[in-house]
């Protein structure tokens, strides 16, 4: 009994991993148009508005603003490519659509819990920048 009750659990937590990977795999399939037709060439737009702004502004100044209430002005001058650089990973996230094992499971799901965190804080800055832009 013991060992049917274990063997119930393990297939009810592959079942369970499966069930979080094919919604990983649909949300990661569901990203990539919005990346490509929306979110990179903004980022990229601004990136380069960030790079063309930032030799107009002496690193004096940009010290003396940062420490004022100017949403964003630590952000002049450096990259804005969250969702451009992690489409890659989503990507590979999308391409497993086929069916997954449950040890790929668990590796999708690792995988998204690292583009996950690699577009968090991108993305508060780019909320930032905006402010400062806006």
């Amino acid at each position: 009994m013991n060992s049917l009750d274990r063997k119930r659990d393990q297939l009810a937590g592959a079942r369970l991993k499966k069930q979080a990977a094919d919604a990983i795999i649909a949300n990661a399939a569901a990203a990539l148009p919005i990346i490509d037709d929306e979110i990179a060439h903004n980022e990229w737009a601004a990136e380069a508005a960030m790079m063309k702004l930032r030799p107009f502004v002496p690193p004096a100044v940009c010290e003396k603003i940062k420490t004022s209430d100017v949403s964003g002005v630590a952000y002049l001058g450096q990259s804005c490519r969250a969702f451009g650089d992690a489409r890659g990973g989503i990507a590979s996230i999308a391409a497993k659509a086929d069916g997954v094992t449950e040890g790929e499971a668990v590796k999708l799901m690792e995988r998204r819990a690292a583009v996950v965190e690699r577009i968090e804080q991108p993305s508060a800055s780019l909320k930032s920048r905006c402010a400062f832009a806006g």
